[in-house]
Formats: C-alpha cells, sequence, structure tokens
C-alpha cells in the first residue's frame, strides 16, 4: 500500500459508525441509473485505481449526471485526487463543481493568489483540526471558486511565494447543491465527526445535526428504535463529558467513566 493509502480508509471507517445509509455503487450506475434517491456522493480512491476512476471521468456522461444531481441540490464529497484524470485541459474532471483544481504543471507560471485557509465554517464548529493529520502527500491542489478552510506550504515554499500552498479541505456551492474536498484525513474520532458535519452540510441537512448527537467526538450515540433506549459509547481510556442531544433535540450532559456504555 502507499503511504497515501493511509488517509482512504477513514472515509469507510466513518459511513460504518455514522448513523447514515450507504451504498456502493459503480460509475455504469450512475450513467444508467443516474443518482435520483441520494443525498450525497462520495468519490474515495488512490488515483489511477479502479476506486478512484482513472480514465472514466473522461466520459462526459458521467460527469455530467454527476453536475446535474449537485446543481439540482445533491452534495458531492471528494476525496484526495476526485475526478483526476488529465484530460482536455483539465485534471479535476469536476473542479467547477469542487471548486478546487490540481496543478500538473501546465500552468505552473500562471501567477494565482496566495492560498490561506480560514477554517471558520459549519463544517469545523466543535471540531480541533490540530487533531486531524491531513494527506500531504496530495499536492498543488489550488482554489478555484471554493472556500479554502485547511490548507499546508512546503518549508521551502511558504506563504508568500508565488503559487504557494496545497489545499486540505475546502467547501463549495455549485447551483443549488454543495460539495467539499478533502485531501485525505487521518482514522481518529475528530475526523470521523468532521466527515459527518461534511455530510450534512453538503446535503443541505444542517438541522439533522442535533438529533441523536453527542457533541463529544469521543462520545458515540445512538437510538435503539425498538428498545426506546440510547446507547452512549465513551471510545476513550479516560473520563468524558458530552452535550447529548436525544431524537427530540432534547439536550443533557452526560459523563460516563473510560470506555464505559452508558443506556437511557
Amino acid at each position: 500500500v502507499r503511504q497515501d493509502g493511509y488517509y482512504f480508509p477513514a472515509f469507510i471507517t466513518a459511513l460504518a459508525i455514522l448513523p447514515v445509509e450507504v451504498d456502493f455503487i459503480s460509475f455504469d450506475d450512475v450513467k444508467n441509473k443516474g443518482l435520483s434517491g441520494y443525498d450525497v456522493v462520495i468519490s474515495d480512491g488512490i488515483p489511477g485505481t479502479s476506486f478512484s476512476g482513472d480514465k472514466c471521468w473522461s466520459d462526459e456522461k458521467l460527469v455530467g449526471k454527476i453536475r446535474e444531481f449537485v446543481d439540482n441540490g445533491g452534495g458531492f464529497i471528494g476525496v484526495g485526487e476526485p475526478s483526476g484524470y488529465q484530460y482536455q485541459g483539465r485534471f479535476f474532471q469536476l473542479s467547477d463543481v469542487l471548486g478546487v483544481e490540481k496543478e500538473c504543471n501546465f500552468r505552473h507560471f500562471e501567477k494565482r493568489d496566495n492560498i490561506v485557509a480560514d477554517s471558520a465554517h459549519w463544517i469545523t464548529e466543535g471540531i480541533n483540526l490540530d487533531k486531524i493529520s491531513f494527506n500531504n502527500i496530495v499536492r498543488g491542489v489550488y482554489p478555484l471558486s471554493a472556500k479554502t478552510l485547511a490548507m499546508h506550504y512546503d518549508d521551502h515554499y511558504p506563504l508568500g511565494w508565488q503559487n504557494a500552498g496545497h489545499v486540505d479541505l475546502a467547501v463549495n456551492e455549485y447551483g443549488k447543491g454543495r460539495s467539499v474536498y478533502f485531501s485525505g484525513v487521518s482514522p481518529c474520532n475528530e475526523s470521523y465527526r468532521l466527515i459527518y458535519n461534511a455530510i450534512l452540510w453538503a446535503c443541505g441537512n444542517e438541522a439533522e445535526k442535533n438529533i441523536v448527537y453527542s457533541s463529544n467526538p469521543n462520545v458515540d450515540a445512538y437510538y435503539y428504535e425498538d428498545k426506546k433506549m440510547y446507547a452512549l459509547i465513551n471510545s476513550v481510556n479516560e473520563e468524558q463529558t458530552t452535550e447529548f442531544y436525544d431524537k427530540s433535540g432534547y439536550k443533557s450532559i452526560i459523563e460516563l467513566k473510560p470506555k464505559e456504555i452508558k443506556w437511557i
């Protein structure tokens, strides 16, 4: 596995533990069936592999279906080098949707503004980005229309130099829809919470956040409909306190011992 492969499985883990329903679909599914019924599409895979898509992204029908989906209000989340394939003068074939593009030395000498990150955004509320390692192996990604929330500079090519910096996290609006770009994230509780926020924001469901929800990334909250009970799980070896919201949005303060599961 390549070094940067470390940053891709975090999304699979997050989807397994978050309160979301997931389907794995192929590029042919998108072209032949469309994306009706879905809220968010996630493209996550190492460039050049079947997971990422490679030359599939040169298919105009495929990218057209995704553009139509987002333009009509859907969400798109891209990880690493999403829709990455050098074709017709661009690398990210969905750069207009993502609001970012990757420099592949075709426009290296065109002067762009320095990339400056502003982490203030709905998806970063309550998130300590310092606890998340982004994939700094992904280089040369720069903003077009997107807002940059996190980025990194090379030590030898810092802020102030022409075209310096690499985007790690960015948000963009496209038609009635939204997109989020990640270079990749390390597998940790803070990352999983950031991914959840990104999913909710991308599909315009921010109001769903404080429903069966724990404000502490180290505490997971679940609701079991048949038993009418909640389970709060402390996933770390330290005592934790969290704001817990039930399915009606009522807030209470819950304290948990290390690794404790508390039923309510």
